[in-house]
Formats: C-alpha cells, sequence, structure tokens
C-alpha cells in the first residue's frame, strides 16, 4: 500500500494532487504555466520542483502511486489545440516518468472512462459530479481549495488518484 498518491489531471488547465495516505493530508494545485507565453505551456521545472516538494521528507521505504489520466486529443479539437494539449501531456507524463523512476516505481496511466467507471461517476464530461465527489471524498479540503466551480480539475486530479489506488488494489486481489 502506497503511503502517498501523486496524481495529475493533465491539460492546460488540470492540476496535480497529493494524497498523503498516513496523515489524510491532502493538497491540490493548479498545473504551472510558462509565463507571457502564447499558446499557453505548462512550465516542465516548476511542475518537476511541485512534485519534488511533495515528496519531500517521504523515505527511501515508503511507496508512493503516480498516476496521470491518460488522454488523447479528440475529433473536434483544431490541429494547433490537438498539438498544445498533446504537448502539455507528454511534459506531465514525462515529468512524474522521471520522478517515478527515482523513487523506484512507475507510472500509471488510466483512462477517463475506466477511472470514472472504478469510482462510480458516469462517463462524459461532468465536472460538476466531480467536484461534487471529490468534496465528498476530502471534506478537509472541500470550502478552500475545492470551493469553486473552476477547481474542477482539482477534484479530477484528486479522483484519478483514488481510482488508481482501487485498480491497483482489485489487480492485487485478482493476481493471489
Amino acid at each position: 500500500m502506497p503511503s502517498i498518491i501523486i496524481s495529475i489531471d493533465p491539460g492546460i488547465t488540470g492540476a496535480l494532487a497529493a494524497n498523503y495516505l498516513k496523515t489524510g493530508e491532502v493538497k491540490v494545485f493548479d498545473l504551472p504555466q510558462e509565463a507571457a507565453k502564447k499558446p499557453k505551456f505548462l512550465d516542465e521545472i516548476e511542475l518537476y520542483a511541485m512534485v519534488e516538494n511533495l515528496l519531500e521528507g517521504v523515505s527511501g521505504e515508503e511507496k508512493v502511486l503516480f498516476a496521470l489520466e491518460n488522454v488523447h486529443a479528440s475529433n473536434n479539437q483544431g490541429s494547433s489545440s490537438a498539438f498544445n494539449f498533446g504537448h502539455n501531456y507528454a511534459i506531465c507524463k514525462t515529468v512524474l516518468s522521471l520522478i517515478a523512476e527515482e523513487h523506484n516505481t512507475e507510472l500509471k496511466l488510466i483512462t477517463p472512462q475506466k477511472w470514472k467507471a472504478i469510482i462510480g461517476l458516469p462517463g462524459g464530461k461532468n465536472k460538476k459530479l466531480s467536484l461534487k465527489l471529490a468534496r465528498e471524498m476530502f471534506p478537509s479540503i472541500a470550502k478552500t481549495d475545492l470551493r469553486l466551480a473552476g477547481h474542477s480539475d482539482r477534484a479530477e486530479a484528486l479522483l484519478i488518484g483514488v481510482a488508481q489506488l482501487k485498480r491497483d488494489e482489485l489487480d492485487g486481489r485478482l493476481k493471489r
């Protein structure tokens, strides 16, 4: 069982979540963007530093679970939007992969359809339901870090981590 889950809902408006299972502490952040650039891209150096900071004090014996929503561009995106989305997804995947390697673990990818099914959310893009469920699951930050409708990416980052943990637990039971 991991002692911490680091999970990301990727994209330019995405979020990073840290769920410290031993202590019950939960932290969420909007993904850092490069300053004054168009198109907007994530700041990979800042993202790397944020994740490393979240892992400060985690001992080498503690297991860390890294989870990233496995997304792809949709048919209704233009080519520039699809490229920018893919660029930002690649930044998230690279940063988490590098840090996971440093911690002798792996990055787990989970599709939106899979994580939503695991935690009982309907498919599709209903961000309000994700926010409602995250507020119920994480009441300690419901009135602060999850208080606004615009915090749905933070909620989904948390839920991605919870779903991946449940998926790993189920896979562990099936392999015995």
